[in-house]
């Protein structure tokens, strides 16, 4: 089954002292569905969902980008969910 809208998974890494706030930060906005804090290499994982390609680029250049507790990502775009 094809993917309706557009979706993208996205690993943040940041310091441990920062972690808490920057999920609570990252959960205001519209556009992240899913968040989860994790162990390991990333420190939190997020879903974005937008109805195009293009919006998730405004979001992640204009909101995510910006924000200095963030010290690297990965994004990952869904291509189809199995049913």
């Amino acid at each position: 089954m094809a993917v309706q809208g557009y979706e993208v998974f996205m690993m943040i890494s940041t310091e441990p002292s920062k972690i808490r706030g920057l999920s609570k930060k990252l959960m205001k906005y519209s556009e992240v569905s899913d968040l989860h804090e994790l162990y390991g290499e990333w420190d939190i994982i997020l879903k974005i969902k937008s109805k195009t390609p293009q919006e998730v680029e405004d979001f992640i250049r204009e909101k995510i980008r910006i924000i200095p507790e963030i010290k690297g990502t990965r994004t990952l775009v869904v291509s189809d969910i199995p049913k």
